[in-house]
């Protein structure tokens, strides 16, 4: 049986090592799809393990932004854990989009998946001005 605790040269057990690539690349970032359609943006965000009431979503200057806090357990400190891998999460993405509706935002969650729509303002001229060079 492999030793998981065995230290290296960095004082790092291979579990540590291992937990800690795992956090970098699982939990430090929301994979996201953005689809785009002539009305709308729909993006689709995991956040597994999540309630709603850890997710929270702004938007300001055309940026949506998502927060997502959970607390560690506290209690856990009375307990003495072989392994503890759920930890404390609290992370934050920011998404630009363009000509976005603010009053046209709507939010559900189901099964770890945050699904935003994000409407389009209408009648929008183009908003980018040609600079002529002299």
């Amino acid at each position: 049986m492999m030793n998981l605790d065995k230290k290296n040269e960095n004082n790092l057990s291979l579990w540590d090592s291992f937990s800690s690539l795992w956090n970098d690349a699982f939990t430090k970032e929301m994979k996201t799809d953005i689809e785009e359609t002539e009305n709308e943006y729909v993006l689709s965000v995991e956040v597994p393990g999540m309630n709603k009431e850890n997710v929270s979503v702004t938007f300001a200057d055309d940026t949506l932004t998502i927060h997502v806090a959970r607390e560690d357990n506290k209690d856990s400190k009375d307990k003495s854990y072989i392994c503890k891998e759920r930890t404390s999460i609290n992370m934050e993405r920011s998404y630009y989009l363009e000509n976005a509706d603010e009053n046209q935002i709507t939010a559900k969650m189901e099964n770890g998946i945050l699904t935003l729509t994000v409407g389009k303002l209408k009648n929008i001229s183009n908003p980018k001005k040609v600079i002529n060079i002299e």
